[in-house]
């Protein structure tokens, strides 16, 4: 059975929330809307609760934004990848989303192809990465020196 790669989106506004998880059919990029927030406190909280592999956020949303939120989640889920969506085009951001190993840097409204393109290519690593990770990790023993190969 294929992996299924947890998301997280963060937005504040509800209606970009409900667009970006509508607009997506997640099974065909083996993920799944596990959890959405409205803040950076909530998406942290909820980001560790499910183990996400993929947070879609906005930069500007309450309590705490989103290069913070993508900070401490770099420290605690050192692997999770990062979308952000926002509609702010300020050079600044675009240096620290650099900064964080970002995928990607969308700007509102976001083009549903443009953010299909970008999820089939975060599938495709996330799996490859998996591959290689599970490859490094098989037993030594299965490579002895009597096997029949």
């Amino acid at each position: 059975m294929s992996e299924c790669w947890r998301v997280l989106i963060a937005d504040d506004e509800p209606w970009i929330r409900e667009g970006i998880r509508d607009a997506v059919s997640w099974e065909r990029y083996q993920m799944s809307v596990s959890a959405e927030a409205e803040n950076g406190e909530e998406a942290f909280e909820l980001a560790l609760k499910h183990g996400i592999d993929l947070l879609i956020v906005d930069l500007n949303m309450p309590i705490v934004n989103g290069i913070t939120l993508m900070k401490k989640l770099r420290g605690v889920l050192p692997q999770c990848r990062f979308v952000i969506v926002t509609g702010y085009d300020q050079f600044a951001y675009a240096q620290e989303a650099i900064r964080l190993n970002v995928d990607d840097y969308l700007l509102k409204p976001v083009d549903p192809a443009h953010l299909e393109q970008v999820l089939e290519k975060i599938s495709v690593s996330l799996a490859a990465e998996k591959r290689s990770s599970a490859s490094k990790s098989l037993p030594s023993s299965i490579f002895n020196k009597t096997s029949v190969f």
